[in-house]
């Protein structure tokens, strides 16, 4: 099995690889960073056009939602129904009231003063 040192030194033989040292490295680094940052600022929309795609996109998902919730109006929805009731523990009253208006029906248990 060959060394780590030894695969190394194949790699630069077959890629032209050198080595650099770190202040090199980072020289060049800081050199070319202003050039990739002018390179990337023309590919972006300027801020206008970013706000304009965010404006449609919101119009757009509030149009499509309204649709949607515009669609399932029409399901029959079964109004809720107790059956029966079973309260543990001490209590005085339990009122079970259906209201209609809001398809919805409140349980409520007066408590036991002890």
């Amino acid at each position: 099995m060959k060394d780590e040192k030894h695969i190394r030194d194949e790699m630069k033989k077959a890629y032209g690889l050198e080595s650099r040292d770190k202040d090199g490295f980072w020289s060049e680094f800081q050199r070319r960073a202003p050039s990739r940052d002018q390179a990337l600022q023309g590919s972006l929309l300027p801020y206008p056009g970013r706000m304009q795609w965010a404006v449609a996109m919101a119009l757009m998902m509030a149009l499509l939602g309204g649709v949607f919730l515009m669609g399932r109006s029409g399901e029959a929805i079964a109004a809720p129904v107790v059956e029966s009731l079973e309260v543990l523990g001490a209590y005085d009253s339990v009122f079970v009231i259906e209201d209609n208006e809001n398809q919805s029906t409140i349980v409520w248990v007066v408590a036991h003063d002890a």
